[in-house]
């Protein structure tokens, strides 16, 4: 057995040095993969409840131009305050608190690995002129095994609106918040909201949408109509809208999404001090964050990033808009699903729910048959193992090896594939998107280089921008944008967003500055030209 043990020690080191040969050994891409999208409208909104006080972050469902003008939003009672959120926020919360997504199986390499020993050691006893007993052979696949589990070990560590006055309905206050004129109205029939709509630049309700009017009034709700400020002939760019109103139960305004007659795939992210759960959705992230004063480094300005730390999952959020909806020991639920054009007769009401962390799991088809590939080919080195064991005493009798490769190999592959091909029908996947993940140094403004983006440096950005906001954006989406760069984090074109991988451009006391978001809305910024005093 002498000289099994040199065929060990040499594999040993044939791995060992392909794991750490660069410091670091990754055997597939590391990828941020998020289910796609479904085709069908869509509605995302942020409920932080918490004391008997419902704060609603909801994306403006506004796109395009013609008669499209604004969107009225139920509430249960008065709104006191109104804000306009940054348009990458929600897109930020999205894209942390994420199912998880298995499009790369972390198990396929060190089943290769076991499958290339398992075969060695199938030729070794086949080509055995001492023919060794049955234990001889059974410590050497130990052996063997041992090694596998220990490279497997280094490898996972590795690792203003219109106020048009109607009779029935008062006016209760107007606000210029961001993009929008907001207008708060009660009502006392459908008919006069309706009147109230149209003279105000709004579409009308149709005959669904009156009923539902009617069931809110009856209930003492009020609305808000939401529309986009004019600026010349076009419209400003929407961004969600935050309004804060009391509540004596979290809510979501779903009823009169139904005058749309579609089906609606729905995101809730809910914030609170418990979990939340809604019959309807499917619950797909829940974890309680803690405040940390350090939790990301900023390479680029060499300080520690503040921000939101997930007890158990892996997820972090440092937008600078996080700090005004969480707060140290809440949680964090992420429910969605499709919800029918038949099913919107009644609001969402959010019910209190267990807080222990949970993240729901999908498959990819990448990942789906990279998992029937780990099942079948374990089951197939598992059973060269076995019969080759069985069999042994009739090889060494006869010599007839090529009764080994029928009788153990045809066997073992046949059955492998079919449990892969029975594994990969059987799993469930979805539509992914897919965006590899920077590391180190290149984890930083849109997952490139900071000072050299697309082979531009920061000071030939400086000369040509002139340091204006203005003429950095028109540089940088000449000279950046244009080159069709793509979002490490999303897979997406890079833009002007502050969402992960993605980048804005402002200024303020400190002059210029080019802030770019790392993964959870991390903002790392390069001040472009300082403020000097004269």
């Amino acid at each position: 057995m002498r000289r099994y043990g040199v065929v060990v020690v040499i594999l040993a080191v044939l791995i060992a040095g392909n794991v750490f040969g660069d410091g670091c050994f990754f055997p597939v891409p590391i990828v941020n993969a998020t289910k796609a999208m479904p085709s069908i409208p869509s509605q995302r909104a942020v409920v932080v409840y918490r004391d008997g006080v419902e704060t609603l972050v909801i994306e403006s469902a506004l796109k395009g131009e013609g008669d499209e003008f604004g969107w009225v939003i139920p509430l249960p009672s008065r709104p006191n305050e109104f804000e306009a959120v940054s348009s990458g926020f929600i897109e930020t919360v999205s894209s942390t608190v994420q199912p998880e997504i298995i499009h790369y199986n972390l198990y396929i390499v060190p089943v290769i690995i076991f499958a290339i020993m398992t075969f060695i050691w199938f030729l070794v006893v086949l080509s055995d002129k001492e023919k060794q007993s049955r234990s001889d052979y059974i410590i050497l696949f130990l052996l063997m095994l041992l090694m596998v589990s220990l490279c497997f070990g280094m490898f996972m560590s590795a690792g203003g609106g219109a106020v048009g006055v109607r009779k029935g309905v008062e006016v209760i206050s107007s606000h210029d918040v961001g993009s929008y004129g907001l207008t708060v109205i009660e009502a006392e029939s459908a008919e006069a909201v309706n009147e109230w709509l149209g003279a105000n630049g709004f579409v009308g309700l149709n005959d669904r949408g009156r009923d539902i009017v009617t069931e809110y009034i009856a209930d003492g709700w009020c609305f808000v109509a939401a529309k986009l400020k004019r600026d010349g002939d076009g419209y400003s760019v929407p961004h969600p809208l935050s309004m804060k109103f009391k509540s004596e139960k979290a809510v979501y305004p779903m009823r009169l999404t139904a005058m749309a007659e579609s089906d609606v795939y729905l995101e809730l992210f809910v914030i609170s001090e418990s979990g939340f759960e809604a019959d309807g959705l499917d619950l797909e992230f829940r974890d309680t964050y803690k405040s940390a004063a350090k939790v990301k480094w900023d390479n680029v300005n060499d300080k520690h990033l503040r921000g939101f730390v997930c007890n158990d999952m892996r997820a972090e959020l440092g937008h600078p808009e996080v700090f005004n909806f969480m707060w140290d020991g809440c949680v964090m639920s992420r429910l969605a699903g499709v919800v029918g054009a038949d099913e919107m007769d009644d609001d969402i009401l959010l019910k209190k729910a267990k807080s222990e962390s949970y993240r729901r799991q999908y498959y990819s088809s990448q990942g789906a048959w990279q998992t029937g590939f780990v099942y079948g080919l374990g089951l197939c080195c598992l059973l060269v193992i076995f019969l080759t064991m069985k069999c042994l005493k009739k090889i060494q009798q006869t010599g007839d090896k090529s009764i080994a490769f029928k009788y153990v190999f045809v066997r073992s592959i046949i059955a492998g594939a079919f449990v892969a091909a029975g594994v990969f029908v059987c799993i469930e996947t979805v539509d992914v998107g897919v965006g590899s993940l920077p590391f180190g140094l290149t984890d930083g403004l849109v997952g490139h280089d900071l000072h050299v983006i697309g082979g531009v440096t920061e000071e030939e950005i400086n000369d040509s921008a002139g340091m204006t906001v203005e003429r950095v954006r028109k540089f940088l989406d000449k000279n950046i944008l244009a080159l069709d760069l793509k979002n490490n984090y999303s897979g997406g074109e890079i833009k002007f967003e502050d969402s992960p991988g993605n980048f804005t451009v402002f200024e303020d006391e400190r002059g210029v500055v080019l802030r770019g978001y790392l993964a959870g809305g991390f903002p790392v910024d390069i001040v472009l030209n300082e403020v000097t005093s004269n």
